[in-house]
């Protein structure tokens, strides 16, 4: 062990807790909750247990097939309340736990780590993708230290990596039925990692532990399965295609912040990318610099052969999510593999160092120009507008105005996001409320028929709430015009008569 490691190793919760909480800081906001989050919080709001239990069986959504992390933030907000910043600030404690074990690893993963835009953007997003990061690069660093005792003589002692990465395979299965596929994943790659007679010294030395472990992922296996009968799974948005897979790699490689915001490459595809072309081919080609060196290194590495079968190991579980992706059309996104950031961040450590030990000016200055571009990302995605998460909090304010003053007002997005926001709701058939909106979810043209002509209609990402086009066309041929815009939100109002 080199000295360097030597040091972190010794004091890795301190070094861990310092950059988390200095990154944290920085990278949770107070923005408003979007679709997903306010989900997540409807769900920890519930009072008693079995109120939370009744909502998440009864949704039968993707939330119900995140049965660890969904109780974990029921805990927390009963603690913390339900604020953005305070439900966003759950994921500090998977951060604190995900870097130490990048202290673990490599010297340069932990830095790399605290300039990571994946890891950034998803610390600030009350969802189970910082835990199911934390939870993997726990894994990742506990396979490192296990591997290099191993190499060393000194696998015997070997208690607290054994539980740490039990722990952390159990925490990423119970994170979401897309984190027991990685967990499944990460057993396949400790068994590649370690071999079948430390497997068994493993298992032999720690017994409670890793039969508590299999106990639980029989559980979380049976309680998927469950979830599956009652029809829980994500919203179907058309399957994937070749840009999903560009996507997931934009997103984990860190262009994100450098390129345009989701709601634009949402709307327009590649051409959003236009107006960005030169920050992102310069990133690109330092990203393909640091790759290439990645890869000359590990080639010339001992343990090349086994970096082969590590990467088989999660090329094989990525192309089977992107299959059944394609087979349910479930649109596979930068977030539904999160789990592969440790080997991203892993693979650009090497070649960063294999450059940093040249010692060339150019390839010294290659390093610090892409951990230059890697911060501007991340503080792009923190602080410029394009980046904004939908608007629910503002959009909903503009219709509660409106609802005061009489107004007929339709609202075309998330029923449960505008509720949290204070915006009652009916829908279309139901008795009318005073001060509450109609709202029109991918509505019918009778149904719209329905309905008193408002004075402002709400829209916010129309493949979602208006696939069938009925309110487009409604606001093609009346007299309404755009009044106000916000972060995936247009505000439309009726001309005045």
């Amino acid at each position: 062990m080199s000295e360097g490691m030597g040091h972190i190793a010794r004091r890795p919760w301190v070094l861990a807790a310092a950059c988390a909480l200095s990154v944290s800081v920085i990278a949770i906001s107070g923005e408003s909750y979007w679709i997903d989050e306010a989900s997540t919080v409807w769900h920890a709001s519930h009072v008693a247990i079995g109120e939370w239990w009744r909502g998440l069986v009864g949704q039968a959504s993707s939330d119900t097939q995140m049965p660890i992390y969904m109780l974990y933030v029921w805990v927390w907000q009963k603690v913390f309340g339900h604020g953005e910043v305070w439900m966003r600030a759950a994921n500090v404690p998977w951060l604190v736990l995900g870097l130490v074990g990048a202290a673990w690893c490599r010297r340069h993963v932990l830095a790399l780590a605290t300039v990571s835009p994946f890891l950034w953007y998803y610390l600030n997003e009350a969802r189970p993708y910082a835990m199911q990061i934390g939870a993997s690069m726990l894994i990742a660093g506990a396979l490192w230290r296990l591997a290099q005792g191993q190499r060393e003589g000194a696998f015997g002692d070997s208690r607290r990596e054994s539980l740490a990465l039990a722990f952390g395979i159990t925490m990423l299965a119970g994170s979401s039925l897309l984190g027991m596929v990685w967990a499944g994943g990460a057993l396949v790659v400790t068994w590649f990692v370690l071999g079948r007679s430390k497997v068994s010294e493993l298992l032999a030395g720690g017994r409670t532990v890793w039969l508590v472990t299999g106990v639980v992922l029989c559980a979380l296996g049976a309680y998927y399965a469950f979830t599956l009968t009652l029809g829980a799974r994500a919203a179907s948005m058309g399957g994937p295609g070749v840009t999903n897979l560009l996507f997931v790699g934009y997103e984990l490689l860190g262009f994100s912040g450098l390129g345009p915001g989701r709601v634009d490459l949402r709307s327009s595809g590649v051409v959003a990318l236009k107006p960005y072309l030169i920050p992102l081919t310069v990133y690109g080609v330092l990203v393909l610099l640091v790759m290439l060196s990645a890869a000359r290194a590990l080639s010339d590495h001992r343990h090349s052969r086994m970096a082969v079968r590590v990467g088989v190991v999660l090329a094989g579980v990525a192309g089977c999510l992107f299959a059944v992706g394609v087979v349910t059309r479930f649109r596979v996104l930068g977030r539904h593999y999160a789990p592969l950031l440790p080997a991203t961040l892993i693979c650009l450590s090497v070649g960063l160092g294999a450059l940093w030990e040249r010692r060339s000016t150019v390839a010294r200055t290659i390093v610090v120009a892409f951990a230059a571009m890697s911060l501007v990302s991340c503080l792009s995605l923190r602080l410029a507008q394009r980046h904004a998460r939908d608007d629910y909090r503002g959009a909903a304010a503009i219709a509660l105005e409106s609802v005061g003053r009489g107004d007929v007002v339709w609202w075309s997005a998330d029923k449960i996001a505008g509720q949290y926001y204070g915006l009652s709701m009916v829908l279309p058939g139901a008795p009318a409320r005073d001060h509450s909106a109609w709202a029109v979810l991918n509505p019918s043209p009778e149904a719209l028929d329905q309905l008193a002509v408002p004075q402002i209609i709400v829209v916010s990402k129309p493949d979602l709430f208006d696939n069938h086009g009925v309110l487009a066309a409604y606001l093609a041929r009346s007299d309404f015009q755009p009044a106000e815009r916000l972060p995936a939100f247009v505000v439309w109002r009726r001309a005045r008569q």
